[in-house]
């Protein structure tokens, strides 16, 4: 039985917040991108969101974006020797190719269009089901707009994965060993599931993820809890479960009109493995299509934290990930609330 990972997002409370921008939709990924010229020294040292994909023309998104200045866009050359063809912003493990887009299929029906007169029904469907979809589509993109929305700084750089596939855990860990390679300070993971029942490749996988992100202690792996309203202490719940001085585990709170801070009704939990708590309702943040949506689940609180930790690196460039998740630690406050709720020490990050 091959690992069926979910995604950590808990899709409640969805609403459309902006109208629809047809225009927005369409976009060219193989143009080379003026924006680009003159990158910033932070480009160095990207925050790595390994998800669906990124809509990279959102307006929220497309300045955004990690570039890969030792390589050529479009050559069709891998100039910069590391086995990934015309990366410039990122690579997509799931179609192991150059655009990590959070996309609908068929991937061919988002050729680029330049003229709206040309949308067809076909591109309108796409559209329609982009808006629509229930499952893990637009995650990745909602997830990096919460760290464009509060990380000023932030280059974000985009790796996609196929949560449909059955090589899913490979494809994590390739992703993982991606972002190293390109200097990832920070990688944000809102994903996780349960491990029980596996198959040994799988486990076999699983093992070398975890020793992968023990063993890169430059970097800071800030991962989401679950939305399965457990203990992980008693759960087998990965990522999530990893105790690593360089993985910083993030809960969810409900910070919404009515609530004065509590846990997210949905939102895993587990002293000394859960550290952190920020944010994890009603969050609203980009969506594929150039529009915003509320969304609710520790996914949605990861970045949060992720982006605090960037911000904190900038500061201190040369501490390791360990120093580094600490230091977001001593950022938050302890909540008797929380204590209260669920008999353990909390920190909040808001």
């Amino acid at each position: 039985m091959n690992l069926k990972m979910p995604l950590l997002g808990c899709f409640i409370f969805i609403k459309v917040l902006l109208p629809v921008r047809a225009e927005e939709f369409l976009y060219d990924p193989y143009e080379p991108n003026p924006r680009f010229e003159g990158v910033s020294v932070f480009d160095e040292r990207p925050i790595a969101v390994i998800d669906t994909g990124i809509d990279f023309k959102h307006p929220l998104l497309r300045d955004r974006l990690y570039n890969n200045k030792h390589e050529i866009t479009n050559n069709g050359i891998d100039d910069d020797n590391n086995g990934f063809v015309d990366d410039t912003i990122g690579w997509d493990f799931g179609e192991n190719d150059k655009i990590p887009y959070d996309y609908l299929e068929p991937k061919e029906e988002l050729t680029p269009i330049t003229d709206i007169r040309r949308l067809n029904w076909r591109s309108v469907l796409n559209l329609i089901k982009v808006l629509i979809s229930p499952d893990a589509k637009g995650h990745g993109t909602h997830v990096s707009g919460i760290i464009a929305q509060t990380s000023p700084q932030a280059r974000i750089l985009p790796i996609r994965i196929d949560f449909k596939k059955n090589n899913i855990t490979q494809q994590i860990h390739d992703a993982i060993a991606y972002a190293i390679s390109l200097n990832a300070r920070i990688i944000n993971l809102s994903l996780g599931g349960k491990m029980e029942g596996q198959s040994e490749p799988v486990n076999e996988t699983r093992n070398k993820i975890s020793k992968l992100i023990e063993e890169s202690r430059e970097t800071l792996f800030v991962i989401a809890s679950g939305n399965n309203n457990q203990d992980l202490r008693e759960s087998n719940i990965f990522p999530g479960g990893l105790d690593f001085e360089n993985v910083l585990t993030v809960g969810a709170i409900d910070t919404t009109e009515n609530q004065i801070n509590t846990m997210a009704s949905f939102s895993n939990w587990g002293e000394g493995i859960v550290e952190v708590y920020a944010p994890g309702v009603n969050i609203n943040s980009s969506w594929p299509g150039g529009i915003m949506k509320e969304l609710s689940g520790t996914s949605m609180a990861t970045p949060f934290v992720a982006s605090i930790a960037y911000e904190l690196s900038l500061e201190w460039p040369l501490i390791t990930g360990s120093e580094l998740r600490q230091r977001v630690i001593d950022l938050g406050y302890e909540s008797s609330i929380m204590k209260e709720e669920i008999e353990e020490e909390t920190i909040i990050i808001e």
